[in-house]
């Protein structure tokens, strides 16, 4: 491998390489296997290989940003168009919920179909009722009682069923909290922000 290093870097690699007691061949290789480890330990202190690309593509928007507006993250301005691109490229960069997340939100979002009306009840039957009528009122009540009981049957079913899916919805949003406190609480553990 071929390298031709300024005049400037030469002559501190070769002080460098006295120093350490090895030739400067071999001070270049030492000083580039620490620049790989030191890149590791720093890849791995901000997250691994997928964090660390991510904050790279933040960095970049973040400068990208700054060179159109032409100011630095303190203008207001500059610093909502970097938080708008971040919060979308992290969005992107996110896995995509599990299928049954996405229901579940859609479902607490979304009222439930409306319980059916229940049946009406028939009329008493007047004072002057004829014959015919009240031989056919107590089939009409009898059916009116049948309607009354499948009504309730129903309402009963929609009730359990209306129970169950806000239970697991409720547990759902449970641990999408329990994930959001994670982060929440170490937020807490990095070192303080200034304003």
């Amino acid at each position: 491998m071929g390298f031709r290093p300024t005049p400037e870097i030469r002559s501190s690699l070769e002080a460098a390489a006295k120093k350490n007691c090895r030739s400067v061949s071999k001070e270049v290789e030492a000083r580039l296997d620490r620049s790989f480890l030191n890149d590791k330990a720093q890849r791995d202190a901000l997250g691994g290989d997928d964090i660390y690309s991510l904050l790279k593509l933040l960095g970049a928007a973040a400068a990208l940003i700054k060179s159109q507006t032409g100011k630095s993250w303190g203008d207001w301005k500059t610093a909502v168009a970097i938080r708008a691109a971040w919060k979308s490229l992290i969005a992107e960069a996110s896995p995509k919920l599990p299928k049954k997340w996405e229901a579940a939100i859609k479902r607490q979002s979304r009222p439930s179909k409306p319980l059916p009306e229940p049946p009406e009840a028939p009329q008493p039957l007047g004072v002057l009722a004829l014959s015919s009528d009240e031989k056919a009122y107590p089939a009409k009540v009898a059916a009116y009682d049948a309607a009354l009981a499948e009504h309730e049957e129903q309402k009963s079913k929609y009730a359990r069923a209306e129970q169950a899916r806000w239970t697991a919805t409720d547990a759902m949003m449970e641990e999408l909290q329990e994930a959001v406190g994670i982060g929440e609480r170490v937020l807490g553990l990095l070192p303080e922000r200034t304003e």
